[in-house]
């Protein structure tokens, strides 16, 4: 009796001396003490943007009603969504939701429903929906219908067009995703957690944040809405951090009440957070190879093999980058290039381990495609202890965001491909064009793009193929045993053949040592230039021409190699 007695005295005197702290309320407000402990927080949060976490003017709550029916509602990662509609329950109608999508719930998870009126003098009622976004979604159709208790009557459709994204502040719900996230300087992360403050318990940490690698800069709670502020509801409790320079920071928080220091905590939060610098190493240039990454999946993953590619998405479609990297030493992958985050949202980044030799890890990095552009993302391989040292490695590629990808172009059938090249040493833009390609057994003929490429399509049905190449001054090459469905490896072709009185003897010989000697030293302005001589295109006959010829001097059409 005597430890009931001083038990009941303990509490009344918290009580007491809780409730003299807080700030003064009109009675109309007094239906939750929750928010009074909330403004209470906030008061004290001198960097807290927000004064009073349960105002429905909270970022964290958004409140549309049916003026927004068949509008578009943008939403954030962490985000409520409230939505209110005109209760009909005294006419015998209620409000059911109709999602097209079976998988909505997994982006935007309803936390309640109830009714209440606006104030208390407001005789009209409203049905209230409130849901928190949990995963990003583009367009996804939220319906509600007004329908009789029968079923068979419907008074009006609601319909709303819900987008989910993430935000700048990569979000984390109630436990890591991975035991290690790694953030840029400057980055910011926003963590959300289950909460109930009118338990008494909250979350806290455990053990001391390093400020000087990852600085929380704002934290506060935010109450689900519901009828009244209808004490004991739960709500959601914010963390945001912001990673200001290279380190290891540990976030380790616990879910209790404060004043208990006997009992474990009924919940925890525990992830290590790595901050990389960005660099500024001179990146070689992504090169678009002649076909280009893209897929019509949900999410497109490359990998090392992909370095200075192109690739190309689709807006919300995702992107994974997955590097080979030794966790066990100093090195790591970090950023040169940054995306432009207009266009390429970075969800997170993580270190993915594996039980396979020579790589003990995987640096994987997740992003989602917002608007269209190009944009370039650079990594390097490098130790972070010091900076100054020359990276092992680099990874870079340029993406291309668009609209939507062309259907694909039906496979060609019964083709031949290839690239020609001159073995020349010239700037000429040109000099690979022209080429003359003959199909013999067809008489089909084409010449070649100024990229030196030509292709036969639609061929008709023939087997064993000979296909001859030709142009001006050059030694013809044949190729023969060619089957359809090929695409040739480049092909040189040789100079140094030159026209004499409009033919060719098909040799590389003294008769062409003697036609440029007698052009040597002229140009296109001299009487005596001949451009059959000028085999670089450069505009004069010169030793250029000489080294060209004597490179293959002596050659005729059947010294080419076998392809």
């Amino acid at each position: 009796m005597i430890n009931l007695k001083k038990t009941l005295c303990t509490a009344i005197s918290f009580l007491l001396i809780f409730t003299s702290s807080l700030p003064a309320f009109s009675e109309t407000s007094v239906n939750d003490v929750n928010s009074a402990i909330s403004a209470s927080n906030a008061k004290n949060q001198s960097e807290s943007s927000i004064e009073n976490p349960y105002d429905y003017e909270n970022p964290e709550i958004k409140v549309i009603d049916e003026n927004s029916n068949n509008k578009k509602i943008e939403l954030h990662l962490g985000q409520m969504l409230n939505i209110k509609l005109e209760s009909h329950t005294s006419e015998g109608y209620m409000w059911v939701e109709e999602d097209e999508d079976p998988s909505a719930n997994i982006s935007l998870t309803q936390l309640r429903s109830f009714e209440d009126k606006s104030n208390d003098n407001d005789t009209i009622s409203y049905s209230n929906f409130v849901y928190i976004a949990k995963n990003e979604c583009s367009n996804m159709v939220k319906r509600f219908k007004c329908v009789s208790s029968t079923g068979d009557k419907i008074l009006k459709t609601i319909t709303f067009t819900i987008s989910i994204s993430q935000p700048e502040t990569l979000t984390l719900f109630n436990k890591p995703f991975t035991p290690c996230l790694y953030l840029r300087v400057g980055q910011k992360l926003k963590i959300v957690l289950d909460s109930n403050a009118t338990t008494g318990c909250r979350w806290n940490y455990k053990t001391q944040l390093d400020n000087k690698v990852l600085k929380e800069i704002n934290s506060y709670y935010v109450s689900i809405p519901c009828q009244s502020q209808i004490a004991g509801s739960g709500g959601y409790q914010y963390f945001i951090f912001e990673a200001v320079e290279s380190g290891n920071a540990c976030i380790d928080l616990e879910y209790k009440q404060p004043w208990d220091k006997e009992n474990p905590p009924y919940n925890t939060f525990t992830m290590r957070i790595t901050v990389d610098p960005v660099t500024d190493y001179s990146f070689p240039s992504p090169t678009p190879l002649p076909v280009t990454i893209l897929s019509n999946e949900k999410r497109l993953t490359i990998g090392k093999n992909n370095n200075r590619q192109q690739v190309i998405l689709t807006k919300g479609q995702i992107l994974d980058i997955s590097l080979p990297c030794d966790e066990s030493g100093d090195y790591r992958w970090i950023y040169g290039k940054i995306p432009d985050n207009n266009m390429l949202r970075e969800k997170f980044h993580e270190i993915l381990y594996l039980d396979s030799l020579p790589y003990t890890a995987l640096s994987h990095w997740e992003y989602t495609a917002i608007n269209t552009g190009t944009t370039n993302i650079g990594f390097a391989y490098a130790n972070t202890t010091n900076l100054s040292m020359q990276p092992k490695d680099f990874f870079c590629i340029s993406v291309k965001v668009v609209d939507y990808l062309m259907p694909a172009t039906p496979k060609p059938t019964n083709y031949i491909s290839g690239t020609i090249k001159a073995d020349v040493d010239s700037k000429s833009a040109d000099i690979n064009s022209s080429f003359m390609v003959e199909i013999v057994e067809l008489g089909l003929t084409t010449t070649t793009d100024k990229n030196g490429n030509f292709s036969f399509l639609s061929l008709a049905n023939d087997t064993n193929l000979t296909i001859m190449i030709s142009k001006d001054n050059y030694l013809t090459r044949t190729i023969k045993n060619v089957s359809f469905n090929t695409i040739l490896p480049t092909i040189d072709i040789w100079a140094g053949d030159i026209l004499i009185n409009g033919k060719s003897d098909g040799a590389i010989n003294m008769a062409d040592v003697v036609q440029v000697a007698k052009a040597f030293s002229s140009n296109k302005i001299t009487t005596e230039f001949n451009n059959n001589c000028d085999l670089n295109c450069d505009g004069a006959i010169n030793m250029s021409d000489i080294i060209i010829m004597a490179k293959h001097f002596n050659c005729t059409s059947n010294s080419y190699p076998n392809i």
